[in-house]
């Protein structure tokens, strides 16, 4: 089948029921991850982005635990591994920065990583596109096969996976959900407010694009089927459209029909007036009237024989009915009841108004069609759908009942045409102000993709066979103003020039924080070009601002997300204790992604060797032969890209186990920093010797009080002990303390002397 408009327009003119749904939305799948990005951004700045998760988790019969601390987590992205167009399972990954300390029991730090921007971890999950609330919506707690850091092995992966899904499941809504497709508020009008949806994909013939297919009904409809494999259904994203269109929706003008007058009818009333019937498959048929009255207002009117004049009356709705039949709304009013009016003829002797109580039998009868409109001009407001009334020609809306004495068959006409012309006057009003002929357009401005995404109908290519179909880019809700640059990545110093999709006259450029950032935010000129802050004054962290673009002329704005990061390249993990002969992962990330070299400094006796990694820039580390008369031996292991920027890793590789077991004390903790002891056996040593392997970070005294430096920004302190004995020699040992301190309480915790863990609850 050929894949281009031409197809979906045929397709359209041989299934006039869009087999049974009001909507068909196609989605290019490479849309959704930019919308949830933006998306991301919009509830950051709301204070609803996910960060600072902590806790700690066992990893069941390896004793191993695994503390986590300033988790944040960044957009969740969906990748293009579809299970079935049956069964729609999205792979979904989400990239988390901040710390990870491993400690083997009994309190020994094993491993520490510290992920950022350049090298994050993963929490991967799969989840069912299942349509709730109006949409479909991604909930991160939900799902299955939640795994964290691809680094750990496949058990560990799996538990920490289900940490961090417990821990979102005790998020609120507003922070773990993401709508990914549908209305973010009920319309306008409420009968197009979806009610149910369902999901499926299609690849298109060449297998390089592929469609996010929705089918959606709306309040008073029902649920139509989905098409299977070799049932004809064309790929709705048509090569022939043009690049820019991302998005194809399909409207069912049966459907819109019913919308627009079934709520005008509605909200002519109060509620209660009206009895609705379904057919099984609460599809609506019927409108009937229930209790209640239209009131039609005072009327004056003039012929060339008289001069009438009604009162206000009401009009009961008990013989009201709306038939909605296939694509037609018929309406019959029929009632039969008094009105009271004044008249005075015009050429009689005398003037005197004369006041008359009649029965009138009413019968409004109307049919309504709503139209493609293609009347507008380029100048015009275009818009999609406008609405028609018409009343039959057969027939008159109202007949005298009681006799009219002294009253001829043509002044008897007259009559009733001032009484047909109130009371269709009367009912016009009262429908008018409700019927809403754009109805069309109201689907369009309330479905929306990732959030912020929605229908361009300025660029849109809008086709009529006998329902709609708009070819469409999905725009976000920047309007006037769009800045190209939605997300860069920089580090400190570095210069990044803003540029707008269209120029705008006066527009101003700033820069504002987001939630949780901390230190300088950088500078951007009038001319939208951003210098990054230095190093020394992000506070150790990376600066998350975003460079805004105002439009003066209409305040409209446009953001762009700007991580800046001290250094340029980034490694993990930054220390791994490991033995003789082990190999290791080293994983690491650069800016622009530029090639990285690998070395170990100053290679020594034991020093390992490094491998290319299966994939990625990392390496593979092995530990080399074991080194008599050493506890342990250090490898420091730079990556360096082209520019001599750098990132360093260290080795700890145990040449036997350690005798000394140091630990934080159980009291005399200082105000700042760390008071550690060296136990033997478990019991607390004194005349211990200590001193800091890698020359700092920090300040350590020969009493073992660690005190760190406030302006070192470095994930770790490695800090040894040894305990000479006149008989035995040497004991040593070594404890590897996250930084900064007061960030990893919970690890500190476990290394601390008399520490017994209590028993898990979860979290």
């Amino acid at each position: 089948m050929a894949e281009d408009k031409d197809a979906v327009i045929t397709w359209m003119h041989n299934n006039p029921e869009l087999l049974g749904w009001d909507l068909i939305v196609a989605v290019d799948t490479q849309q959704l991850n930019p919308g949830l990005t933006q998306a991301q951004l919009v509830r950051w700045q709301a204070g609803d982005n996910i960060a600072d998760l902590e806790g700690e988790y066992d990893i069941g019969g390896l004793n191993i635990q695994h503390c986590v601390s300033n988790m944040r987590l960044a957009a969740p992205a969906l990748t293009l591994g579809w299970a079935s167009e049956a069964r729609p399972t999205v792979n979904v990954a989400i990239n988390v920065e901040g710390t990870r300390t491993t400690v083997e029991k009994p309190q020994k730090v094993r491993a520490l990583y510290r992920f950022d921007a350049l090298d994050p971890a993963q929490l991967t999950y799969t989840q069912l596109l299942d349509g709730k609330e109006g949409g479909l919506l991604l909930d991160l707690a939900e799902g299955e096969g939640h795994r964290f850091d691809s680094r750990m092995p496949p058990t560990e992966q799996l538990e920490a996976g289900r940490f961090f899904q417990r821990k979102l499941e005790t998020l609120s809504a507003a922070q773990r959900r993401y709508p990914l497709a549908g209305q973010l508020q009920v319309p306008e009008n409420d009968f197009l407010a979806i009610r149910h949806i369902s999901a499926t994909t299609r690849l298109s013939a060449d297998e390089k694009r592929q469609a996010l297919l929705m089918f959606a009904a709306t309040k008073h409809s029902s649920i139509g089927g989905l098409p299977g494999a070799g049932e004809g259904f064309p790929f709705l994203l048509p090569a022939d459209i043009g690049a820019g269109q991302s998005g194809t929706l399909l409207m069912n003008m049966a459907s819109l029909q019913r919308a627009a007058y079934g709520r005008a009818i509605d909200a002519m009333f109060e509620a209660g007036a009206l009895n609705y019937r379904y057919d099984m498959d609460n599809q609506l048929l019927q409108i009937e009237g229930k209790a209640g009255a239209l009131e039609i207002p005072e009327t004056e009117y003039s012929t060339s024989t008289f001069t009438f004049k009604s009162d206000a009356f009401k009009l009961g709705v008990a013989g009201l009915v709306v038939d909605f039949t296939g694509a037609d709304v018929h309406q019959r009013w029929q009632v039969t009841q008094p009105v009271t009016l004044t008249y005075t003829r015009k050429k009689a002797s005398t003037s005197a108004a004369e006041i008359v109580e009649v029965e009138v039998a009413f019968a409004l009868d109307h049919l309504f069609w709503l139209l493609r409109d293609d009347r507008a001009t380029k100048d015009q407001a275009q818009v999609l759908t406008r609405g028609q009334v018409m009343a039959p020609a057969a027939g008159q809306p109202v007949r005298l009942v009681s006799e009219l004495p002294g009253f001829s068959e043509s002044e008897r006409a007259e009559v009733e045409a001032f009484i047909g012309y109130a009371v269709t006057r009367g009912f016009y009003n009262g429908l008018a102000p409700n019927l809403l002929g754009r109805t069309g357009d109201l689907c369009l401005e309330t479905f929306s993709v990732a959030g912020t995404g929605r229908f361009d109908p300025a660029t849109a290519q809008v086709e009529a066979p006998n329902n709609l179909a708009l070819f469409s880019e999905l725009r976000s809700d920047e309007q006037t103003v769009r800045i190209v640059q939605k997300a860069v990545l920089l580090k400190e110093r570095q210069v990044q020039q803003f540029t707008l999709e269209t120029p705008v006259a006066g527009v101003k450029w700033t820069v504002e924080a987001l939630p949780g950032s901390a230190g300088v935010w950088g500078e951007v000129t009038d001319q939208g070009e951003y210098t990054a802050p230095r190093a020394n004054a992000m506070a150790g962290k990376p600066a998350r601002v975003l460079v805004v673009a105002t439009d003066p002329a209409t305040n409209a704005r446009s953001v762009a997300h700007v991580t800046v990061l001290a250094n340029a390249v980034s490694v993990n993990p930054h220390i791994q204790v490991t033995q003789p002969g082990q190999s290791l992962a080293l994983s690491a990330g650069s800016i622009g992604g530029a090639e990285l070299t690998w070395e170990i400094l100053q290679p020594g006796p034991g020093s390992g060797t490094l491998l290319p990694a299966e994939q990625g820039q990392g390496r593979t580390y092995k530990a080399g032969q074991r080194v008599d008369d050493a506890v342990f031996i250090i490898d420091r292991i730079a990556a360096t890209n082209s520019a001599g920027e750098s990132a360093q890793a260290y080795v700890l590789v145990e040449q036997t186990v350690p005798e000394l077991a140091v630990l934080l004390a159980e009291s005399g903790q200082p105000e700042y920093g760390v008071q550690l002891e060296a136990r033997f056996q478990n019991r607390p040593l004194k005349g211990v010797q200590w001193w800091l392997p890698l020359e700092g970070p920090g300040f350590l005294d020969e009493n073992g009080l660690y005190e760190p430096d406030f302006y070192s920004h470095e994930a770790f302190v490695l800090i040894a002990a040894r305990w000479a004995t006149e008989d035995f020699g040497n004991f040593e040992g070594y404890i590897i303390l996250p930084l900064p301190l007061d960030e990893n309480s919970r690890t500190l915790r476990l290394l601390t002397a008399g520490y017994v863990a209590a028993p898990q609850t979860g979290c």
